[in-house]
């Protein structure tokens, strides 16, 4: 039986065109990683069957506990079924920043996920939207 604990860490959702942009500080436990609100999972099921990308605005220590980084890795796995084509990423205020891109980075290479990393939302969205771009075309 799985025992359900706290949520640790925070994390917002909120969908720009075909991006999700998901906003947070971590660490993260799978409790944060559930969308329970039902109109924002309708809003991120609307990107399904056609490219969407991901942008994530992460603050403090961007890692996720084990359990939680196995649900990342799988969440990822059936979400690029759907669409999903990439995940641009801007760290901020992290004392650990190094740590948490390599940590992300592993996570998001099990998945097989094409994963970039930013110093500004500005240039974040400028890759995913090239990217984007590239994959409407094909």
């Amino acid at each position: 039986m799985r025992t359900k604990f706290a949520m640790h860490g925070t994390l917002s959702v909120r969908i720009d065109g075909q991006v999700l942009i998901l906003e947070g500080q971590g660490p993260w436990n799978t409790e944060a990683l559930q969308i329970e609100d039902e109109r924002i999972m309708t809003q991120v099921k609307g990107l399904y069957g056609q490219p969407w990308g991901v942008l994530g605005l992460f603050r403090g220590e961007a890692v996720y506990v084990p359990e939680a980084a196995k649900a990342l890795v799988e969440n990822v796995r059936e979400e690029k079924h759907q669409g999903r084509i990439a995940t641009a990423i801007v760290i901020e205020a992290s004392p650990s920043a190094q740590f948490s891109q390599l940590h992300l980075k592993d996570l998001y290479q099990q998945a097989s996920e094409n994963v970039s990393f930013f110093s500004t939302e500005a240039d974040a969205m400028a890759w995913l939207q090239r990217q984007l771009q590239v994959a409407g075309k094909g």
